[in-house]
């Protein structure tokens, strides 16, 4: 009997090493984890607070040193195709359900600020670009020191993620519930990972997804330009994020306030201005409700998400408050909200300074930086100088559904494949505890024992040493018999509890097909659940999740497995 236990032990280790070495990886575009406390991370800001040259005349600084380098060809300014695909149709009509962002970027990478090699423009340039960056420079960069954290710390903080939830239900389970899930919780988690990947198989995908919109290939690029930027967030320093931006859309961005020091409630965040518009004194769209035309100044705010992946578990986990009707993530709201309030007299400023009808607010993020990103958009649209948006990648569940559906017109989230971070909340964790609790991985167990006894003896030297199969299962057999399927008989099946939050906006899955990857506008709904998968970390990451899935979709398309988006978020520098 004791062999019998010791081949289930090697059995589990095996799975057990194998699940920990797959999920080894950092939240960002880099392969380990790394995190920094307040303590230790130095603040690398650039903060101009408009300078004083700002300050005594803001609009002769806009004009001269943001805008004016050149007056855009109207045709060609991505302001005056803010909702139109590539054909010049609405995207958004009652067929076609199409992310809000999507059309803001819609010729993004087009403009080319100073064109040909003209001697003048190109002078022209080198001072505007000296004479900004001295304006907007304040502070020293100084490196954020980092340290790295051990794979088997995220594992941990999943399993005690459980633990919580079943801290919460012990009063209606009682100890039956605690020494069954502890006995038998390695041999749970194995068997039903197996049980679930074979439920969640890419035809059953694909066929969820039937009927749904797909997912066009230019809205890809555009969407990818925005996880460019949110992978941006991530870097070290704010002379690392300038490198990064300034191979950006051709340097049509300008760096005007930002940090890398991420505070409590309070994450690292950046706000860029773009340079290129129709000059200031011609309007971009028409306004039906006054009989003119209104013009934008468009800005861009990209919130950083934690780099400790395991703090990103737990955050998950908090509990919601009341928000406009209905309920938010508890701590993300007051990000957004601090977020807001640091910003808005910024853009008043810039409101005022650059003669515009509008400023056209772009919030994005990835994790929790999407769920603040989301926040703040929500927070800013109160205020009727702003047209503001967001995008996100991996956003948490963030608000309660009515008010989640409330949001589809101005924020859109994608969401990768089996991604456990838009699928984690208090409820969706405590249903998956009651899965693993009511699953009967017995018969599984057998097959295991079987396959692995089987293959040790025709593989290893000393296979002929080992028991008789037959034998060992029939010991295996008995054990599960008396011990462990007496329990499943008599155990009570429980009613799932109700998710309160979902993912913001309209939703975009990437997922795999059986093919490559594909990419379709669903409800946010359907994210409700923990797709319990080997894939549920990976998928999270930017390289190996987000970035490699929006990819392969955008190839998958086609067939046209050369293409390459413009700018690839693997080859930042200052990633860490």
């Amino acid at each position: 009997m004791r062999f019998t236990v010791n081949i289930l032990i090697i059995i589990i280790v095996i799975h057990v090493l194998s699940f920990k070495q797959s999920s080894s990886h950092d939240i960002g575009p880099s392969s380990s984890l790394t995190t920094s406390t307040p303590d230790e991370r130095s603040n690398d800001t650039c903060d101009s607070k408009f300078t004083a040259e700002f300050a005594d005349n803001p609009f002769k600084f806009l004009k001269e040193r943001v805008f004016g380098q050149k007056n855009a060809d109207t045709s060609d300014d991505f302001l005056s195709m803010l909702d139109a695909d590539s054909d010049g149709h609405h995207v958004a009509d009652s067929n076609q359900k199409s992310a809000p962002f999507l059309g803001i970027l819609e010729q993004l990478g087009k403009v080319n600020l100073f064109p040909g090699k003209d001697p003048e423009l190109e002078k022209k340039r080198i001072e505007s670009t000296t004479l900004v960056q001295e304006l907007l420079k304040k502070a020293a960069v100084v490196r954020e020191e980092e340290t790295a954290v051990e794979g088997l710390e995220l594992l941990n903080r999943i399993t005690s993620s459980l633990q919580e939830a079943i801290q919460q239900l012990h009063h209606q389970f009682g100890p039956v519930f605690d020494s069954l899930l502890d006995a038998y919780l390695p041999f749970v988690i194995i068997y039903f990972l197996q049980y679930q990947a074979a439920q969640f198989n890419p035809i059953w995908k694909r066929r969820m997804h039937r009927f749904f919109t797909k997912v066009k290939k230019q809205e890809l690029t555009q969407l990818h330009e925005a996880l460019y930027l949110s992978t941006l967030a991530y870097v070290d320093t704010v002379d690392n994020f300038r490198t990064g931006l300034s191979n950006f859309d051709n340097g049509s961005w300008e760096l005007m306030f930002g940090t890398t020091n991420s505070l409590p409630n309070f994450p690292a965040n950046f706000l860029l201005i773009h340079k290129e518009l129709a000059p200031l004194e011609e309007p971009t769209f028409p306004s039906f409700l006054f009989g003119k035309k209104e013009s934008e100044v468009v800005v861009v705010l990209v919130v950083r998400g934690t780099k400790d992946l395991p703090d990103t578990i737990s955050d998950a986990l908090l509990k919601p408050q009341e928000y406009k009707g209905g309920f938010a993530h508890g701590g993300i709201l007051a990000s957004g909200r601090n977020l807001a309030e640091y910003y808005l007299p910024k853009l008043k400023d810039i409101h005022k300074a650059s003669g515009r009808d509008k400023v056209r607010v772009i919030c994005m993020g990835h994790s929790l930086g999407a769920g603040a990103a989301a926040i703040a958009a929500m927070e800013l649209r109160e205020h009727d100088f702003l047209k503001v948006e967001a995008v996100g990648f991996g956003c948490p569940s963030l608000l309660s559904k009515d008010l989640a559906d409330s949001t589809k017109d101005f924020i859109t989230t994608v969401v990768n494949d089996a991604d456990i971070i838009p699928r984690m909340s208090g409820a969706s964790m405590t249903n998956l505890v009651l899965d693993l609790i009511e699953y009967d991985w017995t018969d599984d167990a057998l097959d295991d024992v079987k396959f692995t006894l089987s293959r040790a003896k025709e593989t290893f030297s000393f296979g002929h040493v080992l028991p008789d199969v037959d034998t060992v299962l029939n010991w295996v057999a008995d054990v599960l018999t008396k011990e462990v399927r007496p329990k499943y008989q008599n155990l009570e099946k429980r009613d799932r509890l109700p998710s309160l939050l979902i993912p913001p906006g309209t939703c975009i899955h990437t997922f795999r097909d059986g093919y490559g990857f594909s990419a379709t506008y669903v409800p946010c709904r359907m994210f409700e659940s923990v797709e319990f998968s080997l894939t549920l970390i990976d998928d999270h990451m930017i390289s190996s999740g987000y970035n490699r899935a929006m990819l392969g979709a955008a190839q998958d398309i086609d067939r046209e497995y050369s293409f390459k988006f413009q700018n690839d978020p693997n080859s930042i520098v200052g990633l860490t």
